[in-house]
């Protein structure tokens, strides 16, 4: 085995070479998936739909609230966190998504970032627009109460981090090796040898054949 694997030396550079590379962008596309602040806003329901009927309130949640996670993506929130980020708004939107874990009344917000700090510094900035801008949509005349209030129950998270790469190009390194060896050890056994030695001379005779006919 040791005399096969000094003659495929090359062999088993390139798949090394191929295993790590492999292994490395495995995993830097699972660790830039790491860097994402969450952060818990709960919308409540003004005192003026309070003090009305049960049913309007009852209403009032299901036609509202429901949307509300939709409209923490459009432009009238993330426009102005853009600009305090001094990002484009297309840019901010595509890293933003919200759901409604627990109930219609709470949202979670995630932000990916190019970096833990960017990540909750993101979200730190989606959160306080989301709590200016809502009240707001949902009361436009600020002579009014307020039919919703927004208050941050989860402060943006600070993420643990990229894991580093190193291990996971390690180990693709290691397999690369490992299936080039196997490969190698496959190709000159003796069963393997002779089948191809049979396919060589099938298609030998079978080229002799038709100059013959030729």
């Amino acid at each position: 085995m040791i005399p096969l694997l000094r003659r495929r030396w090359r062999s088993l550079v390139v798949g090394a070479v191929l295993g790590a590379a492999i292994g490395f962008l495995v995993a830097h596309s699972a660790s830039a998936s790491a860097d994402v602040s969450t952060s818990r806003v709960l919308l409540s329901i003004g005192p003026t739909v309070t003090r009305s009927s049960s049913a309007s309130a009852n209403q009032y949640v299901n036609q509202r609230l429901a949307t509300d996670a939709e409209l923490v993506t459009s432009d009238l929130v993330l426009l102005p966190a853009a600009r305090d980020l001094g990002v484009a708004v297309s840019d901010l939107s595509t890293r933003v998504a919200v759901t409604s874990p627990d109930t219609a009344s709470v949202i979670a917000i995630a932000v990916h970032g190019s970096s833990p700090e960017n990540a909750r510094r993101s979200a730190q900035a989606v959160t306080d627009s989301v709590v200016r801008t809502l009240p707001t949509l949902e009361t436009p005349d600020p002579a009014q109460p307020a039919r919703l209030t927004a208050r941050v129950v989860g402060e943006p998270s600070l993420p643990t981090g990229r894991p580093s790469p190193v291990p996971a190009t390690a180990v693709g390194a290691v397999a690369g090796v490992l299936l080039v060896a196997v490969a190698a050890m496959i190709g000159t056994s003796g069963r393997v040898r002779r089948r191809r030695t049979r396919v060589r001379a099938w298609m030998t005779a079978d080229t002799g054949d038709g100059s013959l006919r030729g």
